[in-house]
């Protein structure tokens, strides 16, 4: 198990990222993946690949570790790639790339065949099935190989097939990380919060208006020495406050279980950072995800 990782800022925000290429839909544009609210959402004009890709191109080189296309509707059979390039040039032409991804599959195994039934369409590969893809809240979250400073950037999705017609998302994140010297303290825990409200009659029927279920992280980091513990776990917890957005990765080393275990969220918990012993700082962290 790898230690966990706290992905902030979002530097793919519209002050620091431009965002153009592929085909989008007018009233759906693909600066949608930079609104606040993930409802809002960029759809591509088709399934066409030439027409699903698109550019970033921050103000200067950023470094990034973390990416994440959140609120998708990429199908099983989806792949992406995602590059970046030393400059608009290389970038254009396709080659000199500093980091390359490779086409990836956007989903990998999320089931062991022994936890299923051998009819489930499911058991011989491991992946959701298209019926089950959108109660799983898709989310491609994936941890780089290694830090890439770079400016210009291309990320590709393939997925002609999509039974959509068109690629949608609502949210890009690219970020750098915080993973602990130290990981997560056991009780650590991963939780859900249902804000759906349940009314009983006087006949005792129960009446229910649905709502969307969020997960939940609560968990303690500790061992942390004072340099990390103030330029990291507390000047997130400042800057960020209890309204930006950040992304949680319970264990990147974990592929049956990333996209459950990983999500954008916000910290909801006000818990100071401490100093329980000489020498040695801890904090708590409860972060709660963004629908």
């Amino acid at each position: 198990m790898a230690n966990c990782i706290l992905a902030f800022p979002n530097i793919a925000d519209p002050v620091k990222a431009t965002l153009a290429g592929g085909s989008w839909v007018s009233t759906l544009p693909l600066t949608s993946l930079q609104d606040e609210v993930l409802g809002t959402l960029a759809r591509s004009t088709n399934a066409n690949i030439a027409n699903t890709l698109f550019d970033i191109t921050f103000d200067k080189a950023r470094l990034v570790k973390v990416f994440g296309l959140i609120a998708h509707n990429i199908s099983t059979s989806g792949q992406y790639r995602l590059r970046a390039f030393p400059d608009a040039a290389s970038r254009t032409a396709l080659t000199g790339a500093i980091y390359d991804s490779g086409l990836t599959d956007v989903w990998t195994a999320i089931y062991e065949s022994l936890v299923l039934e051998w009819e489930d369409v499911s058991f011989w590969d491991g992946k959701p099935s298209a019926e089950s893809l959108a109660s799983l809240n898709p989310s491609l979250i994936f941890v780089l190989a290694s830090n890439t400073l770079a400016q210009y950037w291309r990320f590709e999705i393939q997925d002609a097939a999509n039974p959509a017609g068109y690629v949608e998302a609502g949210k890009l994140v690219m970020a750098a990380q915080w993973q602990p010297t130290y990981n997560m303290q056991y009780g650590a825990s991963l939780g859900t919060k249902d804000r759906s409200e349940v009314e009983e009659s006087i006949g005792g029927t129960t009446y229910a208006t649905r709502r969307s279920i969020k997960r939940v992280a609560k968990f303690k980091i500790a061992a942390l020495s004072e340099a990390e513990a103030m330029a990291k776990a507390f000047d997130i917890k400042r800057v960020a406050g209890n309204t930006s957005e950040l992304l949680f990765v319970w264990d990147p080393d974990n592929a049956a279980q990333l996209q459950r275990m990983s999500f954008l969220g916000r910290i909801t918990d006000s818990d100071p950072v401490a100093i329980p012993t000489p020498d040695w700082w801890e904090t708590t962290f409860e972060i709660e995800e963004r629908v």
